[in-house]
């Protein structure tokens, strides 16, 4: 295990070259996944008004499965690539001991970041329910007396209240990322052990928890920013939001809006996922060797 603390910038160049020097087999591996993505994409935007009924719903299953097995396989021929194992099969791709590793792998730290966000959520709701009351309040209305949905109560913030919001919304962000920056060290790990690895790795980044958060940032961060920026651009050149699906929320069937943006977001994450995923592997590829190494190597 290296004692010394890892490069920030080394890593990131190092995830930046290894996507460079492997592009065309990345793209390859990635296409299956990338098809059914596309294909869920353009169904959920077809059937918005559930138009193909239980056709539609099968399709969907039906492509929501492929893009799981595609994903695996997608992920485990990257991080082959990443901890220079041989990368045999169709593409690159196969689905046998590793992609069953990764699976499991994906699954516990779902799980652990779900879990994680929970908590944060059982602080920031009562946190905020708390701040709204005392804001209306303030302003001489009965919250009890009135019937104020969440978005309605936003009004009656002052910023004092909103910088407590804010500042608790950025504590739970800084945590999520915290555990994510600890945690994806073991998709690397568990490729190049042949074995599970997840809680067995948190030792590994013991001391380097603020440089693994912050390469992960300067890798993807820019990334994503373009991302959104080639999206926003195509939606106001042809005047449509491609992914944007209205969510409805309540037995009334309101939009929430916000659930509508975030799961757009994450449509196009996924659409992206060609390039942002060898990003985040080869990344991390590249801290599981420098923490397991003497030195850093940088």
């Amino acid at each position: 295990m290296s004692t010394q603390n890892i490069s920030v910038l080394g890593s990131v160049k190092a995830a930046w070259t290894f996507v460079r020097s492997n592009i065309e087999q990345l793209l390859l591996a990635a296409l299956p996944y990338t098809a059914f993505t596309v294909g869920i994409a353009i169904l959920v935007q077809v059937n918005s008004e559930d138009v193909l009924g239980a056709t539609g719903a099968v399709i969907g299953l039906m492509f929501s499965i492929g893009a799981v097995v595609s994903g695996l396989a997608f992920y485990a021929a990257v991080l082959r690539l990443s901890v220079n194992k041989s990368n045999d099969g169709w593409l690159g791709l196969k689905f046998g001991a590793e992609e069953r590793r990764i699976l499991f792998v994906t699954l516990l730290i779902f799980g652990l970041a779900i879990l994680t966000a929970s908590l944060i959520a059982m602080f920031i709701g009562p946190l905020y329910l708390s701040v709204a009351d005392a804001a209306m309040q303030s302003a001489g209305l009965d919250p009890e007396a009135l019937e104020v949905d969440a978005v309605q109560a936003l009004n009656y913030l002052k910023p004092a209240d909103w910088a407590v919001m804010i500042g608790a919304a950025l504590i739970g962000l800084a945590l999520m990322i915290w555990l994510l920056a600890r945690l994806l060290i073991a998709f690397p790990a568990t490729i190049a052990e042949d074995k599970i690895r997840v809680l067995s790795v948190w030792g590994l980044s013991t001391g380097q928890t603020a440089r693994l958060a912050i390469a992960l940032a300067l890798a993807l961060g820019p990334l994503l920013v373009v991302e959104v920026a080639v999206y926003e651009t195509l939606a106001a050149v042809f005047d449509t939001r491609f992914l944007y699906v209205a969510f409805n929320v309540g037995p009334e069937q309101v939009v929430d809006p916000r659930s509508s943006t975030f799961q757009e977001m994450v449509r196009l994450v996924s659409l992206f996922a060609f390039i942002n995923v060898p990003i985040v592997f080869g990344l991390y590829a590249d801290h599981y060797r420098a923490l397991n190494s003497p030195g850093t190597g940088h």
